[in-house]
């Protein structure tokens, strides 16, 4: 909880210094949402993140 935290703060200062595009506004908005979740919907959300990031990076190192 305390990284997200952590990334969302970074992505303020980030969007108050640089004016981040919508694209990153909308990621933002949904780390927002993410945070509000209840802690086991936050865990099923993480491994299925965590499974589709390394499926994807899996993916890039075999092409």
């Amino acid at each position: 909880m305390e990284v997200l935290r952590t990334v969302v703060n970074e992505l303020r200062k980030y969007n108050e210094k640089d004016q981040i595009s919508s694209y990153d506004k909308d990621v933002l908005h949904r780390i927002e949402d993410i945070q509000n979740l209840d802690p086991e919907t936050k865990e099923k959300l993480f491994f299925l993140i965590d499974n589709v990031i390394q499926n994807y990076k899996t993916r890039q190192a075999f092409s």
